[in-house]
């Protein structure tokens, strides 16, 4: 319209009345631009709010149980890792093995857990430990 505004000025007697409506067409339609553009800007960062909100907040719970999880296996190991080297730690957890193993598990590394437990068989007591540990992922020293 800036550009059609010049032009009419060029038209004789008619071009200096004709002039006015196209400059008021140009400014109004730089503002529609400008307002457009705005609006766009607006839009856009309503839409990656909602994205992020959306996709963000299951992701971040996620994450949150799952270093929960992890931070409650951390002191478990922890704390059954630091007694690994006490004779009496290890029947302790060989008699965990036998409270909380299946049976058929129990038998599979041993003929009779119960009778290898309470002859004090180091050998069965350090199998069956090993089993307890298992389940955090340590294993006793051999």
């Amino acid at each position: 319209m800036t550009d059609v505004a010049g032009r009419v000025v060029e038209i004789p007697l008619v071009g200096d009345s004709l002039q006015a409506p196209f400059s008021g067409a140009a400014g109004v339609g730089t503002d529609l631009v400008t307002a457009g553009d705005r609006l766009e800007g607006g839009v856009t960062t309503v839409a990656w709010l909602v994205t992020l909100l959306s996709a963000g907040t299951p992701i971040l719970l996620m994450v949150l149980i799952w270093a929960a999880l992890r931070l409650a296996w951390a002191r478990r190991a922890r704390s059954l890792g630091r007694e690994l080297g006490e004779p009496q730690a290890q029947e302790l957890l060989a008699l965990r093995a036998l409270v909380h193993q299946r049976p058929r598990r129990l038998q599979e590394v041993l003929d009779d857990p119960v009778t290898a437990w309470r002859a004090r068989d180091p050998e069965a007591i350090r199998v069956l430990a090993d089993l307890e540990l298992a389940d955090v992922g340590l294993r006793t020293s051999r």
